[in-house]
């Protein structure tokens, strides 16, 4: 880069690497995005992140304990989903496909972090996810936990 003085070559260098940094969050936003999408299998996460030629952020070691829990609900074909308080909100979603996880069924948002979710069909087991809404952060859905539809 040439300039005619310091002060100039300075401010260049300083708005290219803004703009090199800005650029670098945006593609690293779209590879977190696509590799948390809960559409994708497990297995597929770390190379979707790996063939951005990106590492993976170690959580502290050891696989995280999930931050909600699925139970019996009042009545037939109900269950009751639970996330630990502290989030502004919470997003559910359920499947039927306990191997792929596709076809994922948006439920309530929710303020309360308990929700009942009824009109299930009995017998089945179903994949069911969760995600904080936390201001100014990007979280991660967790899950699944497959529950069988008592």
């Amino acid at each position: 880069m040439s300039a005619p003085n310091t002060k100039e070559k300075t401010s260049t260098v300083k708005a290219a690497r803004d703009g090199l940094d800005h650029e670098l969050t945006v593609l690293a936003s779209m590879v977190e995005a696509a590799a948390n999408d809960p559409a994708v299998r497990d297995d597929q996460r770390v190379p979707i992140v790996q063939s951005a030629g990106m590492d993976v952020k170690s959580k502290g070691g050891g696989k995280s304990k999930l931050q909600f829990a699925v139970a019996q609900g009042g009545s037939s074909g109900s269950v009751i989903l639970t996330a630990e308080a502290g989030a502004r909100g919470h997003e559910w979603r359920s499947t039927p496909d306990i191997e792929k996880y596709e076809n994922q069924t948006p439920l309530a948002t929710t303020t309360l972090s308990r929700v009942e979710v009824t009109g299930l069909t009995v017998g089945i087991k179903m994949a069911f996810f969760h995600r904080p809404i936390i201001p100014g952060k990007n979280t991660d859905w967790e899950g699944p936990i497959i529950f069988e539809i008592k």
